[in-house]
């Protein structure tokens, strides 16, 4: 499974920070790695520097697997760990709910 990150352009991550968020996602979907050929996780600040509130950081993260259209999920959060969290744990469930109806059918 190979995992790509991108950033908006008024977000900077590390390259610490990529491996920690590679990692939250490998390990996350790590049930699923033999049917996902790749994930790409889109990071960007919603609300850019117009923001008059607390920051809102959008992860969304796309997941391709082998015959069949991709598998898209957003969450957001106050800041890029949490919101990358929380988008690895819907895509969990995404998956798991997708590789059970197709086990029962």
């Amino acid at each position: 499974m190979k995992i790509q990150i991108n950033t908006g352009h008024n977000v900077t991550i590390d390259t610490a920070t990529e491996q920690a968020f590679a990692a939250t996602i490998a390990a996350k979907l790590a049930h699923f790695s033999e049917r996902i050929t790749r994930i790409e996780l889109h990071v960007s600040d919603e609300d850019g520097t117009a923001r008059s509130g607390p920051r809102q950081i959008l992860a969304m993260l796309e997941a391709r697997l082998a015959g069949r259209q991709p598998d898209t999920v957003t969450a957001k959060a106050a800041t890029p760990d949490l919101a990358v969290h929380e988008a690895a744990n819907k895509m969990h469930h995404l998956l798991d709910d997708v590789f059970s109806r197709a086990r029962h059918h």
